[in-house]
């Protein structure tokens, strides 16, 4: 991922000897091309989407512990944007979708860093009124050891890039966040174009609907998975 390119030229001199680069988003992609890197640049998308080959054992992907992979998840962060902002605007999606604390769950991407927001919405008369604080809340730490609680029929609400990707795969439904439009809006655009169903939206926006649409099709994720292998046979197994 390389938008936003702050100097062309510097990414050019910068992957003068590299043999072999991919990008994960057309912009990137774009911007491979102004640095005159357009020969032998793959548009394959991001390497998560090789978690999910069988190379990589995706039982282990998921876990669908129903205490765990709720009806609602949220991920939402503290870093690369307006906080005040994502807070008010998870607090009024999360009370037009009028789901009760015990039936959510929150996720880490950064320890610490993705508590900030949540911890403000458990403090505030929202939190009281949904009773938030009987939420699910699984530290990154215990997200890594035993995996991401996604599954089809969950509605999420995600500033966080990797878990759209990810919970999408597995057919939740959801709504992106991006917090910086640059960034985060070019990587949350990127799963969108690979066929997420999920809303993109940012800070300052109108509140989305609860999500029902579900996430990437299943011969979409075939396709990407496929793409990403094939990749990893070229660079690590060339004959």
């Amino acid at each position: 991922g390389l938008v936003p390119v702050g100097d062309g030229a510097l990414l050019a001199e910068a992957l003068g000897g590299v043999g072999s680069v991919t990008t994960r988003d057309a912009a990137s992609h774009a911007a491979l091309a102004d640095a005159g890197r357009a020969d032998g640049a793959d548009l394959v998308g991001d390497d998560a989407w090789l978690a999910l080959s069988e190379w990589a054992r995706p039982g282990d992907l998921y876990r669908d512990d129903p205490d765990v992979a709720r009806d609602v998840v949220l991920c939402l962060q503290s870093d690369l944007g307006d906080v005040d902002a994502v807070t008010a605007l998870a607090g009024e999606t999360l009370r037009g979708w009028a789901v009760p604390g015990e039936r959510m769950t929150v996720i880490e991407g950064i320890p610490g860093a993705d508590r900030v927001v949540w911890d403000r919405l458990v403090a505030s008369p929202l939190g009281a009124e949904l009773g938030l604080a009987a939420a699910r809340f699984v530290p990154f730490h215990e997200l890594w050891r035993t995996g991401l609680p996604a599954r089809p029929g969950q509605a999420w609400l995600s500033t966080r890039f990797h878990p759209h990707l990810l919970a999408a795969a597995a057919g939740a439904s959801g709504a992106a966040v991006a917090v910086d439009p640059d960034y985060y809006g070019t990587k949350h655009a990127s799963v969108r174009d690979a066929g997420s169903a999920w809303t993109l939206t940012g800070p300052g926006d109108a509140a989305p609907p609860l999500p029902t649409d579900g996430g990437v099709a299943a011969g979409e994720v075939a396709r990407r998975v496929e793409a990403a292998e094939q990749l990893a046979a070229r660079l690590y197994r060339p004959n």
